[in-house]
């Protein structure tokens, strides 16, 4: 994909990032609100300062597209749900996560007579699971860490935001948790799971759905 960026006025600097890939996507949840990061690589950056025809497959700089209507406020309902466990229960005491998708995204850009790299060469995909939670003593978080030290995986599921429409769920099915470290820098005890690791086959390890 391309990815355009434009300023203002029309005489300012603009930028094109032309045969970009997403390489990572990064999903953060708390109980304040919930962050999307991407990142990634692209083949060329293209700018209208220093721009000549035919680059990226361009004759032309092009014009900043007429912009439509668009909502630019926080979407509301950053609430949501997580369920975890070998048989999913809801809990409660969730403080924070961060689900990780590592697409392991390689350039070519070691071929004689190029420039530029020639394209995006994706490795063993990975999925990757950080979450803490507060440590309580009924069977569900002392599940947990019995799969942690067992080895036994679980299933995840996060659901963020509550409205229709400002939905988005994310499904793994079998994570393989790590022994917790545990925390008590606050008045509660709190177990930090780290960098516990989704299991998949055929690129299944995670389902994303929105509604």
């Amino acid at each position: 994909m391309s990815v355009f960026d434009y300023w203002s006025p029309n005489s300012a600097v603009h930028r094109i990032l032309c045969g970009a890939g997403i390489d990572q996507m990064i999903v953060k949840v708390n109980g304040d609100f919930h962050e999307f990061e991407f990142q990634g690589l692209a083949q060329d950056l293209i700018d209208s300062s220093t721009f000549s025809g035919e680059i990226g497959q361009l004759t032309t700089f092009p014009d900043e597209p007429a912009l439509g209507a668009f909502d630019y406020s926080i979407v509301s309902g950053n609430l949501g749900q997580v369920w975890m466990g070998a048989l999913p229960e809801r809990f409660f005491t969730l403080t924070s996560a961060e689900l990780l998708l590592d697409n392991a995204l390689d350039v070519r850009s070691r071929e004689f007579g190029f420039s530029v790299p020639r394209a995006l060469s994706p490795g063993t995909r990975a999925v990757s699971l950080d979450f803490e939670l507060y440590e309580q003593d009924d069977d569900r978080t002392k599940g947990l860490y019995q799969a942690a030290k067992q080895r036994s995986p679980i299933n995840v599921m996060l659901q963020l935001g509550q409205e229709p429409g400002q939905l988005f769920g994310a499904y793994l099915k079998s994570v393989l948790p790590e022994v917790p470290e545990f925390d008590d820098g606050d008045n509660r005890l709190k177990w930090q799971f780290k960098n516990s690791r989704a299991q998949g086959t055929i690129d299944d390890e995670i389902t994303v759905a929105f509604g």
